[in-house]
């Protein structure tokens, strides 16, 4: 179906790192029926988006993102998702502050 590659490198490191993650799958589901992390993929993926505001996020919104990290949690209360939950919701209280002083 797809194929999500993340390149990444440590805070203190030199050299970056690349991993490719392929996804298949026999059917096509609606999204009301999406698993848990096929939610919190698409948590992370449109949050970076929206952090880059890029135009590719298309009609996302840091609220979207925060809405789909809240579904993913489901009995998954692994640190990871909790933590994305939390840095939504900084980006959205720094970019509501940032945009109030845009105002005046």
């Amino acid at each position: 179906m797809l194929t999500v590659k993340v390149r990444y490198k440590a805070p203190d490191g030199d050299v970056s790192r690349k991993l490719e993650f392929p996804f298949a799958t026999k059917s096509v589901t609606t999204w009301d029926k999406a698993d848990a992390n096929t939610r919190f993929a698409a948590a992370v993926a449109l949050f970076g988006m929206e952090l880059r505001r890029s135009p590719n996020a298309g009609s996302g919104s840091l609220a979207m993102a925060k809405n789909l990290a809240a579904q993913a949690l489901g009995v998954h209360t692994d640190e990871e998702r909790i933590q994305l939950l939390e840095l939504i919701r900084k980006a959205e209280k720094a970019r509501e502050k940032s945009e109030k002083s845009e105002d005046k």
